[in-house]
């Protein structure tokens, strides 16, 4: 792919534009409730590399994002069907390693979330979110399990989405982490 880490690319058989750029955890025992505490903390926020993608592995992907998962189960029309477990990064922790001439786009309502499936096993592993349009939602069931070690999962109401987007908003900034 192209260099600009902000590049569009741009599906040229479909003429659409994407932007991409290029379980549980014991903390070790210290002689303080205090120094483990601290490590523990420091460990959840620390950033490693996860690669997910669709059933089939035509499309793949890597994140940035720390061994202990914070994510969003939205009740929304579409999230609600599919069970989507959301994991929202900034753009620049998101790198499409394969699969972009196999994705296919799903746009509904505003038009404003970009859900991007692959065409062989109609898996959506991630997509742009209306609520967080500088940042990517990756469907944590889609991750490969050897880097997560937990998850810990909050109900969001997609239902009311108007109503409750603004507390999703912070999760696609640099400093979300």
């Amino acid at each position: 792919m192209a260099a600009a880490s902000s590049a569009i690319l741009v599906l040229e058989s479909a003429g659409v534009e994407r932007p991409f750029d290029d379980l549980r955890y014991r903390p070790p025992l210290w002689s303080t409730r205090s120094q483990s505490m601290k490590a523990w903390e420091r460990s959840r926020m620390s950033t490693l590399t996860h690669r997910g993608g669709c059933h089939c592995g035509a499309v793949t992907f890597e994140i940035e994002a720390p061994a202990h998962l914070e994510t969003h189960t939205c009740n929304c029309s579409i999230c609600d069907r599919v069970r989507y477990q959301h994991l929202i990064v900034p753009r620049s922790k998101f790198r499409l390693l394969s699969g972009e001439d196999c994705l296919s786009r799903y746009t509904f309502g505003s038009h404003q979330a970009e859900h991007w499936f692959c065409q062989n096993c109609g898996i959506k592993s991630f997509y742009k979110p209306r609520s967080n349009p500088d940042g990517i939602s990756v469907n944590a069931r889609c991750l490969d399990p050897g880097t997560v070690a937990s998850i810990t999962d909050s109900p969001f109401d997609g239902q009311n989405w108007e109503k409750n987007a603004h507390s999703l908003a912070h999760l696609s900034s640099e400093t979300a982490e």
